[in-house]
């Protein structure tokens, strides 16, 4: 069992809702605009909104660099799937060589 539940203390608290229903009521709606504040849909997709707004200031279009920029991005690229595919299952490593082969094609490195 991975709690142990107090019988006493809960039968304690649930008199006590029932015996101050106005105090249970303002608890619940304290709660209810801290959840709504907190995960409405507006509410994750400004934080999610946000998110995206700090990753998007961090990339760079790789074919605005200067050429020697770029090269050296290829390498890093190259080096990162290699890097990638020695620590995939064998199983999985013809189809993510096919994939790379797809995506040389389509970035040109």
């Amino acid at each position: 069992l991975w709690a142990d539940p107090d019988i006493e203390d809960a039968a304690a608290k649930m008199r006590h809702v029932f015996e101050h229903p106005e105090e249970a009521r303002a608890i619940g709606e304290r709660a209810r605009r801290e959840v709504q504040a907190a995960l409405s849909a507006e509410a994750i997709a400004q934080r999610i909104a946000g998110r995206l707004e700090v990753i998007q200031q961090h990339i760079v279009d790789p074919r605005k660099l200067p050429v020697e920029d770029r090269v050296d991005w290829r390498q890093r690229l190259r080096r990162a799937w290699h890097w990638g595919l020695e620590r995939t299952p064998p199983i999985m490593q013809p189809f993510l060589r096919r994939q790379g082969r797809r995506a040389k094609r389509l970035l040109r490195i």
